[in-house]
């Protein structure tokens, strides 16, 4: 009875997501794209951490980026962004460790975020919003590095954490309680 208790206080602290297919409804041009997105710039994946095992696909993953140009929104020469981990069905981008890529990404509670739908697109096949968006502003260039704003996300995840150390904690101590 009191693993039953335990296992609905673990799944009560563990949030749950629905998960939906991706569909991007309107495409819009590399001009529309500047317009919208918070911060638009390209750079090189240096590192992509995806969330817990347990976690929904729905649950974004980590990526960090060495900026190399920036058209809006940044200026320093590393960033974290955050997409959705299930990938296209979940809308997240496919970013992969070591490529390069041209970025249009939104802002939420102060993380910028990536999707399917924001235009992002491989460095080398991003050469029409290339042309479009002309040279850029070269990080070098830029007038100073600003430091990257605390993730929204690492509270949840220390929380879950903590959840699951005192879940294991509990179901170690009760039975040794019972035997005393």
């Amino acid at each position: 009875m009191k693993k039953v208790l335990i296992l609905f206080i673990v799944l009560g602290v563990m949030q749950s997501y629905q998960a939906h297919a991706c569909s991007c409804i309107m495409d819009f041009s590399p001009e529309q794209a500047l317009q919208r997105a918070q911060a638009v710039f390209s750079g090189k994946v240096t590192d992509i951490q995806k969330p817990f095992i347990l976690s929904s696909s729905m649950e974004p993953m980590m990526v960090t980026m060495e900026v190399f140009r920036f058209w809006k929104g940044v200026s320093q020469n590393q960033l974290s962004l955050y997409t959705a981990s299930g990938g296209e069905a979940s809308c997240g981008f496919d970013f992969k460790d070591g490529e390069e890529y041209l970025v249009y990404a939104n802002d939420s509670d102060g993380d910028l975020y990536v999707s399917l739908c924001s235009r992002t697109a491989s460095l080398a096949l991003a050469q029409e919003d290339l042309n479009v968006l002309g040279a850029g502003t070269q990080i070098a260039d830029a007038p100073g590095e600003q430091p990257l704003p605390p993730s929204s996300r690492t509270l949840e995840i220390l929380a879950g954490i903590l959840a699951l150390v005192i879940a294991g904690v509990v179901y170690r101590v009760i039975p040794n309680l019972e035997t005393d």
